[in-house]
């Protein structure tokens, strides 16, 4: 009797190999899933950042639309004849390109690659390439007082995502 009895101690002290297995599989199918979880926040986490940076992209054109007006009309007795005729390139399809000198870049088809340098931010002459496209558009309203300024800004594989703003611009001097 006493023989069975240490025989039965030693077989309940360990785990048994499929019991260890089983526990393997339970650990690795949680580890999978956190790292499922994980990765998808992270690309949601990138995809988010591209369209924050796409958004203020696409602001920063509207204001330096908005530049070239008020600096038409605030220094020039023909400010608004002048706007128009800076922003022509603008008014075309394919849009423009308007750089941080407030240089007018037209496109023919496409716009050219925004580039990004750490000394002087997003631009068109120095850096590497960023994967935004921002194509600026003025359209001439029915009123010759004011036009309406849209600013795209696109990116991803064959810029399928892509960000539009729009704001009407108006000849505020009499």
């Amino acid at each position: 009797m006493i023989k069975f009895l240490k025989q039965k101690n030693r077989k309940e002290k360990g785990f048994t190999l499929i019991e260890t297995l089983v526990a393997l599989s339970i650990f690795l199918i949680s580890i999978v899933g956190i790292m499922t979880v994980l990765s998808s926040g992270l690309t949601d986490i990138n995809s988010a950042k591209k369209k924050m940076t796409a958004t203020f992209l696409a602001q920063e054109g509207i204001e330096y639309v908005r530049n070239i007006r008020d600096t038409n009309v605030l220094y020039s007795v023909s400010g608004w004849t002048n706007f128009m005729g800076n922003i022509s390139d603008c008014l075309t399809s394919g849009g423009c390109v308007i750089d941080k000198d407030l240089s007018m870049i037209p496109c023919t088809s496409i716009c050219p690659v925004m580039l990004y340098d750490d000394s002087q931010g997003f631009n068109y002459s120095v850096g590497d390439s960023a994967s935004f496209i921002r194509t600026i558009k003025v359209v001439l309203s029915g009123n010759s007082e004011e036009v309406n300024v849209l600013s795209t800004v696109s990116w991803g594989t064959n810029s399928s995502q892509s960000v539009t703003l729009m704001e009407n611009l108006f000849n505020w001097v009499e």
